[in-house]
């Protein structure tokens, strides 16, 4: 007698569970594809690299960034906008590279600020720096010494778009920042102009008298609030900061709050200073708990309250 076979079908909760898995697949993929267009059509190399890691990963967190909300309210959002600081992280600031250092030509050699600031910590190793204004990053660099030789680290801040690619190719152990820092509380965008055969070393002021002959030219820069940057990365002290944007430092230490981060060390450039705004940064600096050290050619160095003593020892 020949056995009877029986063929079992799916029941109804099962094949609503099949159907319910495949559309939220469909959905979760269809959201990843939104995001990778956006990313592909809106952002800068670097950015792209990260930015679906780095979302995706903050969405987990519970820290999802809107981007449709930031880059419409841009220019009203805070310094301390958690939206802005995350946006901020994601679309301008490139880390670290692991990558061996790619000098070329130039040699690394200590500047008489980087001298100075060895000296002052004693020989430290493992700290932390901030340059605002730093160039292509090697040659003149305040900060290259330390971090090749002293195994410091920390944020090159650096706006003009004709020498960022270059900054980046040195591939310095450093945060890369591709934003001017703003002399307001609030990001913004600016009139930079830059002197095309004179260092890259321009400005968003008015273009200025120097020592060599050249011509100008003239573009937007986006600008974002100091504090915002280090939030970004979430500093809250650092040891070294060498500031020389070209005469806007003042401006942008004028919002910026001091009682959340401190600096143990700015070295300041005051080459366009008139004696009246000389006298206004050391009222604000001294204010907020600095101390001025010293002279060194056209930069003037201050230090905090929290490291005075290593000024008498």
């Amino acid at each position: 007698m020949k056995k009877e076979t029986k063929i079992h079908s799916p029941s109804g909760g099962t094949i609503f569970r099949f159907i319910t898995r495949m559309y939220l697949s469909y959905a979760l993929l269809a959201l990843i594809l939104v995001l990778f267009l956006h990313l592909l059509f809106t952002s800068s190399p670097e950015t792209q690299r990260n930015y679906l890691g780095v979302q995706i990963l903050s969405a987990f967190k519970g820290q999802a960034v809107d981007i449709e909300y930031v880059e419409q309210n841009l220019l009203h959002l805070d310094q301390t906008d958690p939206q802005l600081i995350r946006y901020t992280r994601i679309r301008h600031l490139s880390p670290p590279t692991n990558l061996p250092y790619n000098f070329g030509a130039y040699g690394v050699s200590k500047t008489e600020m980087s001298e100075w600031v060895i000296k002052f910590f004693r020989n430290m190793t493992n700290g932390r720096f901030i340059e605002a204004g730093a160039n292509e990053g090697v040659f003149g660099s305040h900060t290259m010494w330390l971090e090749k030789e002293m195994n410091w680290t920390g944020l090159l801040v650096e706006c003009n778009p004709k020498i960022v690619p270059h900054l980046k190719t040195h591939h310095r152990n450093a945060w890369v920042a591709d934003v001017c820092l703003a002399p307001s509380p609030t990001p913004g965008i600016l009139n930079f102009s830059n002197p095309t055969n004179w260092t890259y070393s321009g400005t968003m002021k008015k273009p200025w008298n120097i020592p060599v002959s050249t011509k100008w030219e003239f573009f937007e820069v986006q600008t974002i609030p100091l504090y915002t940057l280090l939030a970004a990365l979430d500093y809250t002290s650092i040891d070294y900061f060498n500031f020389d944007v070209e005469g806007v430092e003042l401006a942008v230490l004028k919002t910026f709050p001091f009682d959340l981060i401190i600096f143990k060390v700015i070295i300041i450039e005051i080459y366009f200073y008139t004696a009246e705004e000389k006298k206004e940064l050391h009222e604000l600096l001294t204010s907020n708990g600095y101390i001025f050290a010293k002279d060194i050619s056209i930069d003037k160095i201050y230090v905090h309250n929290s490291v005075k003593h290593l000024l008498e020892q």
